[in-house]
């Protein structure tokens, strides 16, 4: 389920678009600071398309097929010259 951002400037982002897990249903979230932390994207979109807040949800950078952590900024994704990025939100998988 990616999640699209677009950059407004150097301190904002225009709007972060998140798909659910399905890909049939999607939420805009912004504008938002670039200092917003992964966390509270991964939140505001679990509220908006009411996914269980009892899984693990995890973010996933599209460009570099890294796990994000809860503390790394909007603007930690962008690349010079881009004006967009995309995370994946998707259920932790346990191991057991």
């Amino acid at each position: 389920m990616p999640i699209s951002l677009t950059s407004r400037g150097r301190d904002m982002f225009e709007s972060v678009e998140v798909r659910d897990p399905s890909g049939q249903r999607r939420v805009r979230l912004g504008p938002l600071s670039a200092s917003t932390t992964m966390a509270e994207v991964r939140a505001r979109a679990l509220s908006q398309l009411r996914l269980p807040e009892q899984v693990e949800w995890n973010l996933r950078c599209e460009r570099t097929g890294r796990l994000l952590n809860d503390q790394q900024r909007l603007d930690n994704l962008t690349v010079d010259g881009c004006t967009r990025a995309e995370v994946s939100l998707q259920p932790e998988a346990s191991l057991g």
